[in-house]
């Protein structure tokens, strides 16, 4: 195998920590992902004897298992992908997924999407989504204006790399057309 491919798998690794970190710390998860995600790499021999992968891998305690997927995270990824905002971004990604699979319902989403738009000081792009997912709850007829608009902050978010290219495709008045008709 050669240092490029090397290199290339490390970072689908790190990238699949991050997709489990991202639930874990926003409490969705106990970090069961993360755990089985060291569990895995100290399995194939991937990690070459790294001390936070054995120390995570091994961990029982939510708290620890945040603080150390979060160490190995920092140490291998970008800037970018270290920003608050980012991860909620991506986080929206998990939840349309979770919601999907039928594993989340819309009154369980309102909550934390909720919680995300006031916790993270009002996001202009989380507005439309937060409003049409409360008002899905209680009018079926919203239903199909919140699905559409979790779509599209969903195919944004999958595949940004950074915030600002997020910001950069972003249109509120594509977000604005997801009305009840």
């Amino acid at each position: 195998m050669t240092n490029s491919s090397i290199l290339t798998n490390k970072m689908k690794a790190i990238h699949e920590l991050l997709e489990a970190f991202i639930p874990l710390k926003y409490n969705f998860t106990k970090g069961q992902d993360c755990l089985k995600w060291a569990v895995e790499r100290l399995l194939y021999n991937e990690e070459e004897d790294d001390r936070d992968v054995i120390l995570l891998a091994g961990s029982t305690v939510e708290e620890e298992i945040k603080e150390l997927s979060l160490k190995i995270l920092e140490r291998y990824i970008e800037k970018q992908f270290l920003e608050e905002e980012y991860w909620v971004g991506k986080f929206i990604v998990k939840l349309y997924e979770w919601y999907k699979s039928g594993s989340v319902s819309i009154p369980r989403l309102d909550t934390i999407i909720s919680w995300l738009y006031a916790h993270f000081d009002y996001p202009n792009w989380l507005a439309m989504l937060s409003r049409k997912c409360e008002y899905a709850i209680d009018m079926e007829d919203f239903r199909k204006p919140f699905e559409d608009e979790l779509w599209y902050i969903y195919e944004l978010w999958k595949d940004a790399s950074s915030v600002d290219e997020f910001n950069s495709k972003y249109d509120r008045r594509v977000s604005n057309s997801h009305d009840v008709i």
